[in-house]
This record gives C-alpha cells, sequence and structure tokens, in this order.
C-alpha cells in the first residue's frame, strides 16, 4: 500500500473562516502518484472542522447561523438561558462547534 502525508497550516484574519482546500488536496493526490485509492482530509485542531459540501456562501452563512445557535460564540452574549448553563467557559463553543461539524472526511478519486 502507497500513503503520501501532506501537512497544511492556515492562518485567517478573522475568528472563524471557511477555507477552501479542494485545489491543495487535488495537488496532494496529483503529488502522491497514487492513481486510485482514498484521501484522508482531517482537521488536526480541537477548534477545526472540514466541511465537504458545497461551496457555496449561503449555505456556509446557514451553517454559522446554525452553529451560532447551538453554540453561541463567546465573544456574543448567549441568546438564551440554555446556552448560557451549557456554556459556562468562554471557550467551550469553538470546541463544541467544532464537535458538531466533521473533523475528518475522506474523499474516494480514481483518476483517469
Amino acid at each position: 500500500m502507497k500513503a503520501h502525508t501532506v501537512y497544511k497550516t492556515f492562518h485567517v484574519p478573522e475568528r472563524r473562516a471557511f477555507v477552501r482546500i479542494t485545489e491543495d488536496v487535488q495537488r496532494a493526490v496529483d503529488e502522491s502518484g497514487i492513481r486510485e485509492g482514498m484521501a484522508l482530509v482531517a482537521a488536526m485542531h480541537i477548534t477545526a472542522g472540514v466541511w465537504i459540501n458545497d461551496d457555496e456562501p449561503g449555505i456556509q452563512a446557514d451553517a454559522l447561523e446554525w452553529l451560532d445557535k447551538l453554540a453561541p460564540p463567546s465573544w456574543r452574549p448567549p441568546a438564551n438561558d440554555v446556552a448560557r448553563r451549557l456554556l459556562p467557559d468562554p471557550g467551550a463553543p469553538a470546541a463544541l462547534m467544532a464537535a458538531l461539524q466533521e473533523t475528518e472526511g475522506v474523499i474516494r478519486f480514481a483518476l483517469q
């Protein structure tokens, strides 16, 4: 079995951001020389997630709104008493948001 590993680091100016890595994954597959297999994409940080979905701003805005309702960001006051009781730690929302997202994704590929 052949394997190829690539590590990427991202720095974003905002507190949260979507980083499109489609081209990075494709480049890693191309560099590997592997013609058929699976690519494992994993977020190696507690407050990061991997989202395999359309790169469409409306879907991203909806996802952020949903996450804000489930785990209000610590820089904003909790929207309700339930959120206030569940998230007493200011660092909890980022970790909870990441837990609600996928931390890894597997992409099957076969190159022509």
